[in-house]
C-alpha cells in the first residue's frame, strides 16, 4: 500500500531536510490557526540564517497579522490552489486539537495526506480488474507498481493536495472505462460530474481531462446511434423475409363475398 511506502518515504525524507518544507510549514500553520491558505516569502526556506533548520524559533517570530493576511502581493504559488482540501485538511485538528508545534502538525499532515491518497491502489487494481478480466497477475502487478512509484509515494508523503487529486484523476479514467465497455448511464453521469466538481475545488488544471470525457461520451453516443440504426436495419430485413404470421392468416382467407 502507498501508506507503507510513503511513511518510508517521509522518514527517509525527515522533516528540516524535505525540498518542500517552507510550503508544508506554512499549510500546516494555516490549517491550525486560520482554517485558510496563507502562504508568505518570510516563511521560506531561504529566510533562515541557516541552510537547513528547524526554523520553529524563526516562524514563532513573525507577526500574528501574517497568519490571516491574504493579500495578493504577499501569496505564491499555493494561492492559486482551490480550497476543498484545505477545509478536508483542517479536520484532524479539529479533531485531534491544537496541541504541539508546527513540526508535529506537519506530521499530522503528512498522515493524513497519506491516509487520503492510499484508494489510489484502489482505483488502480480496479482498472487492472477491467482491462485483463482474465490476466491474474496482471491486476495484482499493475496496482504494486502504483503503490510503490517513486514519484507518486514522494508527492504523498508531503503535505501536498496532489495525493487526492491523483485519486480523482484516476477514478475519471476508470468513470471513462466503464462507459467504453459499457454504457453511458445516468449513474456514471453522476459519479463523472461529482469526481470532476472535487477536483476542479482542488486544482482548476482538471479542466485538461474534459476534452477527453467529452470524445467519450461523443464516442458512446455514435455507438448507440449505430445500434439503433442496425436494430432498426435488421428489423425491416426480418420482416421483409419473414412476414408476420397474422398477415399469412390473411392471406390465406377466401375474399369476402360483395
Amino acid at each position: 500500500m502507498p501508506s507503507f511506502s510513503s511513511l518510508a518515504n517521509t522518514a527517509v525524507y525527515p522533516t528540516p531536510k524535505t525540498p518542500i518544507l517552507p510550503d508544508e510549514i506554512t499549510l500546516s500553520r494555516e490549517l491550525a490557526d486560520v482554517g485558510r491558505l496563507d502562504y508568505h516569502p518570510e516563511q521560506r526556506q531561504g529566510w533562515s540564517d541557516t541552510a537547513v533548520g528547524l526554523r520553529e524559533a524563526e516562524l514563532t517570530q513573525l507577526p500574528n497579522y501574517l497568519r490571516t493576511s491574504t493579500e495578493l502581493g504577499t501569496t505564491a504559488k499555493l494561492v492559486h490552489a482551490t480550497p476543498l482540501y484545505y477545509i478536508i485538511a483542517a479536520i484532524p485538528y479539529r479533531l485531534i486539537g491544537y496541541a504541539g508545534d508546527l513540526l508535529l502538525r506537519v506530521q499530522v499532515q503528512r498522515l493524513f495526506v497519506v491516509l487520503v491518497s492510499s484508494p489510489i491502489v484502489i482505483v488502480a487494481y480496479l482498472i487492472a480488474r477491467l482491462l485483463f478480466p482474465t490476466n491474474a497477475a496482471l491486476r495484482l502487478t499493475i496496482p504494486t507498481l502504483v503503490a510503490f512509484q517513486p514519484q507518486l509515494t514522494q508527492m504523498t508523503a508531503v503535505v501536498s493536495v496532489d495525493g487526492l487529486f491523483f485519486v480523482l484523476y484516476s477514478l475519471l479514467i476508470y468513470w471513462c472505462l466503464l462507459v467504453l465497455y459499457g454504457r453511458f448511464t445516468v449513474k456514471l453521469a453522476i459519479a463523472i460530474g461529482l469526481t470532476f466538481a472535487a477536483a476542479m475545488l482542488i486544482k482548476p488544471t482538471i479542466n485538461g481531462f474534459a476534452p477527453l470525457v467529452a470524445l467519450v461520451v461523443l464516442y458512446d453516443w455514435w455507438r448507440g446511434k449505430g445500434r439503433r440504426w442496425s436494430v432498426l436495419l435488421g428489423s425491416t430485413a426480418h420482416e421483409h423475409h419473414h412476414p408476420h404470421p397474422r398477415r399469412l392468416v390473411d392471406a390465406a382467407q377466401p375474399a369476402p363475398e360483395r
